[in-house]
């Protein structure tokens, strides 16, 4: 029951049971509204800078490697973000957290079209990584938190969509963008975004009500965004407020990550989080400027990279019921799928249609195969460590994000160093990530085998490890 009574005969309500017994309200449909729309803020600005490459390589005279390099700064700093910003979640809220955020990266984005040189852009790239680092874990925490636990997968998992979809909104707007202001003018459109975003928090946004329960001291803000969650439910006076669960909390250690059954599925989990990553950045980093340099029209360059994206939202969409039925199966699926029609987009002589096939399919596969990498630490670490599970493995996905518009600079360079055709260049730039995703495929096909002896079966189940000890 959600309403226990304690020794001393008040009651006292378990705030967790409470929200996962309840239904979906509108006030819960809003709040899903805002965080949806500040991930979509948050893709449209990661994405931003992938669709103007050849715009600032003729402006600011920049060459593959440092462009590659500048691609990657916003990345480099997301873990600033995650950590300063989760620091400041988890002692003055969710909401401000997520506030700050978005000011961060609308003020930088905004900063970005006063720069003049390749390290201002870097540095304003770098300062508006660190708000995109916060935002989407803040947001998932926040969702997860205020919906019912029946739900919060499929809740979770649209919520991410937002940010396939803020890329691909990004790519359909910016030829025309680019057109009217230049270059310059997708960074103020990148700013308004987020700040749009911001206001919407300010105003409709409520705090996480586990938050307020566990930090104390505003019962009056808890018992009225309850009332506004579950509008048949009145608190009692007097009433005390806990999450139960939170008791039996242990202190996690790094290695409990690698205990019992898991000494094989995290470090195969890892490398295939940092092979898609890698992938998803190369990809997506350099599509439109090797199109570009073959001969394709920007505007339709553009349009065709962004497909990346478009196909993306449905391949996350998708690849959710695979995951739950099919566990690592799932994975090796698209992970073929990927690696069989992403070299294609490189093949000579295609027409704009054809190459606009290949991205929107490689992207469904690529990009929903990140989307069940998200879904799998929380369906295969225990509960007790599930939450440091995931930001792990999170944090460490990172490497591949860094390192695929920098080995993508490098290689274009060289290629084009090797004096290959337009044509050529575009056909080697196109089967790099294939050498990723095979090896990605090749972990999913072993980790499926020790999936199958675990848990008897290929769906995915909680894993079992031992205490460690000290």
């Amino acid at each position: 029951m959600a309403i226990a009574v304690a020794s001393d005969g008040s009651p006292v309500i378990d705030v967790a049971e409470l929200l996962d017994k309840q239904n979906v309200s509108r006030f819960n449909v809003l709040l899903i509204a805002i965080g949806w729309f500040a991930i979509f803020s948050d893709g449209f600005d990661i994405s931003n800078i992938g669709y103007i490459l050849p715009n600032l390589m003729k402006e600011l005279h920049l060459g593959p490697e440092t462009v590659g390099l500048i691609s990657s700064a916003s990345l480099i700093a997301y873990p600033i973000g995650s950590l300063g910003l989760g620091w400041l979640s988890d002692h003055y809220g969710r909401k401000l957290a997520l506030i700050i955020g978005c000011l961060i990266v609308a003020v930088f984005t905004y900063s970005t079209v006063l720069v003049t040189s390749a390290e201002g852009l870097a540095a304003t790239r770098f300062l508006t990584g660190i708000g995109l680092g916060g935002i989407i874990p803040n947001i998932v925490a926040l969702g997860s938190e205020f919906a019912p636990k029946r739900l919060r997968a499929r809740l979770i998992i649209f919520t991410f969509c937002g940010i396939n979809f803020g890329g691909f909104v990004c790519g359909l707007a910016a030829p025309s963008i680019i057109a009217a202001w230049g270059w310059r003018g997708l960074f103020y459109v990148g700013g308004t975004v987020p700040l749009v975003a911001v206001i919407l928090m300010w105003l409709f946004m409520a705090e996480s009500v586990k938050f307020l329960v566990l930090r104390g001291g505003r019962e009056a803000e808890l018992r009225r965004i309850l009332a506004l969650l579950i509008p048949n439910f009145s608190a009692p006076v007097g009433a005390r407020f806990v999450v139960a669960s939170q008791a039996s909390r242990v202190p996690f250690r790094p290695s409990q990550l690698f205990a019992g059954g898991l000494a094989w599925i995290t470090p195969i989990l890892w490398v295939m989080f940092i092979l898609n990553l890698f992938v998803i950045y190369f990809v997506g980093g350099w599509t439109n400027v090797v199109l570009q340099g073959a001969g394709m029209e920007p505007s339709d360059a553009i349009y065709v990279t962004s497909l990346n994206q478009g196909g993306g939202v449905l391949g996350g969409l998708v690849i959710a019921y695979f995951v739950d039925r099919f566990g690592f199966l799932s994975l090796i699926a698209w992970g073929i799928l990927t690696a069989a029609t992403v070299w294609l987009i490189g093949m000579p002589d295609l027409s704009v249609a054809w190459i606009a096939v290949w991205v929107a399919i490689s992207g469904f596969g690529m990009q929903g195969l990140q989307y069940g990498l998200n879904a799998t630490p929380g369906m295969i670490y225990p509960t007790s460590l599930r939450a440091f599970a995931s930001g792990w493995a999170f944090g460490v996905a990172r490497l591949g994000a860094v390192a695929g518009p920098i080995v993508g600079g490098f290689a274009l360079a060289a290629y084009q160093a090797g004096h290959l055709s337009k044509a050529e260049v575009a056909q080697n730039m196109f089967i790099v990530p294939v050498y990723a995703l095979v090896a990605g495929v090749v972990l999913a096909i072993i980790a499926a085998m020790f999936a199958r002896r675990q848990f008897r079966g290929y769906q995915f189940e909680e894993v079992a490890t031992p205490t460690t000890q000290h």
